[in-house]
């Protein structure tokens, strides 16, 4: 499981370097910079990984493009400076079920 998942991952990150280029040149006059959501990225190669290990070479070269074309809409945009941390508020344990009522 851990090694499939390594693969994926290293196998996923293969097209986002190639489209890097890409990305940089779509958001060059916007106000922040973007990065390829890897995410997407990983869904997106789940779903054309067999087909790139089962067909011919001509059908490769079709997918692989199409899965960079897919990298480059699914876009997130780099905030500088925000580095918030996610909060997470601890859950009050209730002594008794809210069905039953406590005798007092």
């Amino acid at each position: 499981m851990v090694v499939s998942l390594i693969f994926t991952k290293n196998f996923a990150s293969i097209p986002m370097q190639s489209v890097t280029d890409r990305i940089e040149a779509i958001t060059a006059g916007r106000l922040y910079s973007y990065k390829a959501n890897f995410t997407n990225v990983l869904a997106m190669t789940r779903h054309h990984i067999i087909v790139l290990f089962n067909r011919v070479h001509d059908l490769l070269c079709g997918n692989v493009s199409k899965i960079q074309n897919l990298i480059v809409r699914a876009l997130n945009e780099i905030r500088p400076g925000r580095s918030n941390p996610r909060i997470f508020k601890k859950k009050s344990r209730k002594k008794f079920s809210t069905a039953y009522k406590p005798i007092s």
